[in-house]
């Protein structure tokens, strides 16, 4: 063999060489690194939804024991039939209830919901407003779930209301 085709085979052997060595340790290599970044960001994406989550569930224990205070410190002679018929009398709308019924309780874990459904017949928007708004900011756990109000036909700003409540206790 002459110089030239020396040169040739060992230029092809070389090329070969490399393209072996490319293929067999480089590629793979790289491939691996790709899938371990992704896996990285993977992790960071889960890592900060369990951050989040850790937020969101130290949010939800710190209102959990705000309202198990604010159920605590209630007293146990409690009545939410007397106090919705207190607020009523103190909000003037007393005269306009036609009814106040118990529902059944409601037991959610540590907690027992009383229930209550009042009808009002022939009252005013704004006297139904003030008679929400003192049950929702008294100092007692009282939501009103739903709140239901249909116009009067014989006169026209005044309605005919439905509402329920719920207030908790510790069982």
């Amino acid at each position: 063999m002459n110089f030239r085709e020396k040169i040739f085979i060992l230029l092809g052997a070389l090329f070969i060489g490399l393209s072996g060595f490319y293929y067999l340790f480089m590629e793979p290599s790289w491939e691996k690194v790709d899938r371990l970044q992704k896996m990285i960001r993977h992790r960071e994406k889960e890592n900060a939804e369990i951050e989040r989550l850790q937020k969101k569930y130290v949010n939800h224990t710190e209102k959990l024991k705000s309202l198990e205070n604010r159920i605590g410190s209630i007293e146990k002679g409690f009545s939410t039939l007397t106090f919705l018929e207190t607020v009523a009398q103190n909000s003037n709308v007393r005269k306009n209830i036609t009814s106040i019924t118990p529902q059944a309780p409601v037991e959610a874990g540590r907690f027992k919901g009383t229930a209550l459904e009042i009808k009002m017949e022939d009252i005013r928007l704004s006297k139904i407003v003030e008679y929400l708004y003192r049950i929702e900011n008294s100092e007692y756990l009282i939501k009103v779930n739903r709140v239901n109000l249909k116009n009067r036909y014989d006169a026209k700003d005044s309605f005919d209301a439905r509402f329920s409540v719920i207030s908790f206790t510790t069982t």
